[in-house]
């Protein structure tokens, strides 16, 4: 992965350092389900079941839900095997979205 790409998602470790970030797959569709998450996100590599599981509590609750090249989520959050997460703070939510912009647009 190119250093650039790093530095566009840095922000995933700030928000798990701020305390905003609720990791594992069951954490992250319990807090999609409550309300409380206001972004979803999840590894490329991740399971079929647990895309799906994410997909459909965010697609029932109107939240968005982004897939992250295959990695980055652990690596950014230093939890290993780490493949889906949410966001609690729309602030942070933004930030991360206008990331993974930025990351795509460099493949462009």
């Amino acid at each position: 992965m190119r250093r650039q790409e790093n530095k566009n998602y840095a922000i995933l470790g700030l928000c798990m350092r701020a305390g905003k970030l609720i990791t594992g797959a069951q954490g992250t569709e319990k807090a999609v389900k409550s309300g409380e998450g206001v972004l979803a996100l999840f590894d490329a590599s991740a399971s079929d079941g647990t895309k799906k599981a994410i997909r459909d509590a965010c697609t029932y609750m109107r939240v968005e839900c982004l897939q992250l090249p295959s990695g980055v989520l652990s690596r950014e959050t230093g939890k290993a095997g780490r493949m889906a997460a949410a966001v609690t703070d729309a602030s942070f939510a933004r930030g991360i979205i206008r990331a993974v912009g930025e990351a795509a647009k460099q493949y462009d």
